[in-house]
């Protein structure tokens, strides 16, 4: 009986998510690790830092523009790598202890990039979660599912800790590869104006198919995201490389 109860509440939680929740971000921007190797690492660490270093006033320029009434720590982006090359190829924001967005590259995906366009774009996207205010309304989402799945349970007589878990659940993932797109579109403004091809920069996706069309999967297909990037770099291009980055 008690399973029945769950059953249903996953079912009459989902359905209504679409429509009650807000998008919640990737929690990490993942990627397929089982790709060709087109560097050594230490050049691609080498590469990483140091357009880190080139892009960081830019992004953080952008970053500002959409948030002027932020604290300056909002924007105050900082870059990191992790080295371990047991870690698989993956790239992700997060924020550090004085609220910082913090992106992170692992080596094995810097390893996996063919070119200095690729890693422009991916941090791009991951500076753009930043400038979408994703980690923040995944908070908000997250609190709003977890509530959401308690008050069900209740009602069906469940568990509600288990409701409130299973809404946490849900209310991170439901809406997160519209933020991926939203990302991306961000990420090939930032790759255009930092000299950087987003075309290119997408040739990551072109060698692996990544994400999934399932509701509850956190990135969408690699097919989706190229024609979102490849849609928006068309409007950079016909404005001359004046677009205005919405998302």
């Amino acid at each position: 009986m008690r399973s029945y109860f769950l059953g249903l509440l996953v079912c009459v939680f989902v359905a209504g998510c679409v429509e009650v929740t807000q998008a919640p971000p990737p929690e990490k921007a993942s990627t397929n690790s089982q790709t060709r190797i087109f560097r050594s690492a230490d050049d691609g660490l080498a590469r990483y830092r140091s357009m880190s270093r080139k892009m960081e006033p830019q992004i953080e320029r952008i970053c500002r523009s959409f948030h002027p009434d932020q604290s300056r720590k909002f924007c105050d982006y900082q870059f990191k790598e992790i080295t371990d090359i047991r870690q698989p190829a993956n790239a992700f924001l997060s924020l550090d202890n004085q609220g910082r967005p913090v992106i992170t590259f692992t080596v094995n995906l810097l390893r996996s990039m063919a070119n200095d366009d690729e890693i422009a774009f991916v941090i791009g996207h991951e500076a753009g979660h930043q400038i979408a205010a994703h980690i923040y309304k995944a908070r908000e989402s997250t609190a709003a599912g977890s509530l959401a799945g308690a008050v069900m349970a209740g009602i069906l007589g469940a568990n509600t800790q288990t409701g409130a878990d299973l809404g946490a659940f849900v209310g991170r993932r439901a809406y997160s590869k519209e933020w991926e797109f939203e990302a991306d579109t961000i990420g090939a403004h930032i790759a255009y104006r930092a000299g950087y091809s987003p075309i290119k920069g997408i040739g990551y996706f072109r060698r692996n198919e990544t994400g999934s069309s399932a509701f509850l999967a956190t990135h969408p297909p690699s097919r989706e995201r190229i024609r979102v990037v490849e849609k928006t770099y068309n409007k950079i291009i016909q404005s001359g490389g004046t677009a205005p980055i919405r998302w």
